[in-house]
């Protein structure tokens, strides 16, 4: 029983799960700090606070939080930015990198 689960945990295919999953960890992190440190403070340079959990309004004396639904919408929005920019420029440096490597290649075999 032990051996079958070892066998498991040494195929290929889980271990580059695992690799992948703490890779995602912690791009989220450089993601989220991306956002946090430098597009939130951007904003509240732009519109002047970046904070919009104050906006409220209030029917038949309930008050609905729009604010909060703002800022959950903008840091969506803003996370969304942020891996659409780390993903163009991952994209941008793994084609100059195999364009380079084709110029190689092709250089070397002419010689």
């Amino acid at each position: 029983m032990l051996s079958g689960f070892k066998q498991f945990i040494l195929r290929g295919n889980v271990v580059d799960m695992a690799v992948g999953v703490v890779i995602g960890a912690a791009f989220a992190t450089v993601v989220t700090a991306f956002t946090k440190d430098l597009l939130t403070p951007l904003i509240a340079a732009l519109v002047g606070k970046p904070d919009f959990s104050s906006i409220t309004f209030t029917v038949n004396g309930t008050a609905f939080a729009v604010g909060d639904f703002i800022n959950a919408l903008v840091a969506f929005l803003l996370v969304a930015v942020a891996v659409y920019f780390f993903g163009s420029l991952r994209s941008a440096v793994s084609c100059s990198c195999a364009a380079g490597i084709v110029n190689r290649q092709a250089h070397l075999s002419r010689s």
